[in-house]
């Protein structure tokens, strides 16, 4: 990247990635998984289900992110920083195009400032220590632009594949950053058709066309099967704006920089001697035009927060090839644009957390590892909380497997431990057991041992070779339980999927209400085995529309499965 004689300063910076590396493997290795992640884990990396039309659409499920972290999770197992390998050895991939990007200009100060500014940017920089796909896209997001510079300035067709091969990962690992690809593809093009047409520049448009094809596939099978809801229907402004403010992505600074040199670029602009950097500053800025245009024609949401969040990535560098030009021209002189470009650092410098994410909505759903020990080392009789919860307390039950009751998804039931986001002083009735590093996620015992009554109890006949399903237990209105309570051992030759002990509600017509499914993956270990399976459901929050209630073995995809020393007993709150 510099000669010989440049050789102490390309340390330094090596130094510099090698140490912010470094970093994001701590936070890797220390911060619990958010909802995504587990969610994630237990839909596509757990089965390696993940492939378009056979697995379930989700826009959670990021498809080059789901392969690597299976394969990750094949390999290495359960922990946490496993199935964030992928992303953490993207981090390398994207610091090395990152600094050569930079380097074109050949400024050292350009080139300290600009990875600065993009290794300060916080909460989207944290993602390459996250098992989603937001790494690995920025770190190919990165890449291609590279190799658009690279094609541009030096007319190699090379340079084109390369565009080809990155931009195509880079949207395997993400969608949402699909309207960033249509416009440097658009650059791509242009940069193409300025050259002599040829049999190889037309094959190079039409393979570009592929991975755009296949993200607006997706995109429409997505919206078709309702899973393009991240976002709102306000407006760009007040949907995508807002929530990229209110979750503190830098998005002020970023705008008034690139207001900054746009303003002062145009102002000098007789002395732009490469045009091209215009486009760079216009991809930024025709985004918002894609979901203004998208909604007006498929009513497509505004984005929010994490949806949107390679725009504001894409701030910073979008506007470095025109401030490259300016600089070397010292309108302002060299100090003034050292301080204009570490205007993004003001505000974007975010308070170092090496166990939590610094994005509060997130902080607030990563459950540390200690509430689950706490509870592994006591007799637990209940286990409730938000279902923004439920897949990480999962998580941590497979990985851990101790004897603790499976969590149940409700916010408002008499459970002897809870795990809320609110402070103590919301919860009087129960005591305050531990809170998390972040301080927005709290474990709450109860005050008060609830007393329950048995009102019947009994066992379930042992089930070998079992291939469907079971009906438990049958309750008209009057005769539904407060609590049911579950013990039993399992055992199945491979790991199970979808079989679940499951709770289904009618009406009066026998329509069903209600249906809450405790998935056997959700509890136990894929390891094999007999395995005890306990469950505690508090039944007393039924809707009142309610007129019969069963439980039952539900066996969806005839899993083969065997069942011993089954106990049951269904019990009143004497309270």
């Amino acid at each position: 990247m510099f000669k010989s004689q440049h050789k102490p300063f390309s340390l330094s910076l090596l130094l510099l990635g090698l140490l912010y590396w470094a970093f994001l493997w701590i936070r890797a290795f220390q911060n619990p998984l958010v909802f995504d992640e587990a969610t994630s884990f237990f839909s596509y990396i757990q089965s390696g289900n993940f492939w378009p039309g056979s697995a379930y659409w989700s826009a959670n499920n990021h498809l080059l992110n789901s392969l690597l972290s299976h394969l990750s999770y094949r390999i290495g197992g359960m922990e946490e920083w496993v199935l964030r390998l992928p992303n953490l050895i993207a981090f390398p991939l994207f610091y090395f195009y990152a600094w050569r990007f930079l380097a074109h200009y050949k400024n050292r100060e350009l080139l300290v400032v600009g990875l600065i500014a993009l290794l300060a940017a916080g909460y989207p920089m944290e993602f390459f220590a996250y098992s989603r796909g937001y790494g690995l896209m920025f770190a190919f997001m990165m890449a291609a632009a590279y190799h658009i510079q690279q094609l541009e300035a030096k007319g190699k067709l090379s340079s084109s594949w390369r565009f080809l091969l990155f931009a195509s990962l880079g949207i395997l690992s993400n969608l949402s950053w699909l309207p960033l690809l249509g416009f440097l593809s658009l650059m791509h093009f242009y940069v193409l058709w300025r050259k002599k047409p040829s049999a190889k520049t037309y094959l190079l448009i039409a393979l570009n066309l592929i991975p755009i094809a296949f993200a607006l596939w997706m995109s429409f099978e997505l919206k078709a099967h309702q899973q393009l809801y991240y976002g709102g229907q306000n407006g760009f402004l007040q949907d995508s704006i807002g929530s990229l403010i209110q979750v503190d992505f830098g998005l002020i600074p970023l705008l008034l920089f690139q207001i900054f040199i746009l303003l002062l670029a145009w102002i000098k602009r007789d002395h732009i001697s490469q045009p091209f950097a215009w486009f760079w500053v216009l991809s930024y800025w025709l985004i918002p035009l894609f979901y203004i245009l998208g909604h007006w024609l498929i009513d497509l949401n505004f984005p929010f927060d994490r949806g949107l969040m390679y725009w504001s990535f894409w701030g910073i560098i979008s506007a470095l090839p025109l401030a490259a030009q300016l600089w070397q021209k010292a309108f302002l002189g060299r100090v003034y644009w050292i301080l204009a470009c570490f205007i993004p650092l003001w505000f974007l410098i975010p308070k170092v957390s090496l166990n939590h994410s610094l994005a509060r909505s997130w902080s607030k759903e990563q459950i540390p590892d200690s509430f689950y020990q706490s509870l592994a080392e006591q007799e637990v009789q209940s286990l409730s909380g938000s279902y923004l919860l439920a897949p990480q307390w999962n998580y941590l039950q497979v990985k851990n497997g101790a004897a603790v009751p499976a969590f149940q998804k409700s916010k408002n039931i008499a459970s002897q431990f809870r795990l809320s986001f609110a402070p103590l002083r919301l919860s009087p009735e129960y005591d305050l057991i531990a809170a998390s590093p972040s301080e927005n996620l709290f474990l709450l015992q109860k005050k008060e041992n609830i007393a329950w009554t048995n009102s019947s109890h009994g066992s379930i006949r042992d089930l070998s070779n079992h291939q469907e399903g079971k009906q438990l237990f049958e309750w008209s209105k009057d005769s539904i339980p407060q609590a049911l309570q579950l013990q039993l051992n399992i055992q199945s030759p491979e790991a199970l999927h979808k079989l679940a002990i499951a709770f289904q509600s009618f009406d009066k017509e026998g329509n069903s209400i209600a249906f809450e499914a405790y998935e056997a993956r959700h509890y136990l270990s894929p390891s094999g085995g007999w395995q005890e399976w306990r469950l505690f459901v508090v039944l007393e929050t039924v809707a009142p529309e309610t007129e019969k209630m069963k439980c039952f073995i539900w066996n969806p995809h005839s899993e083969t499965f065997s069942l011993k020393d089954a106990q049951w007993r269904t019990l009143r709150n004497a309270n």
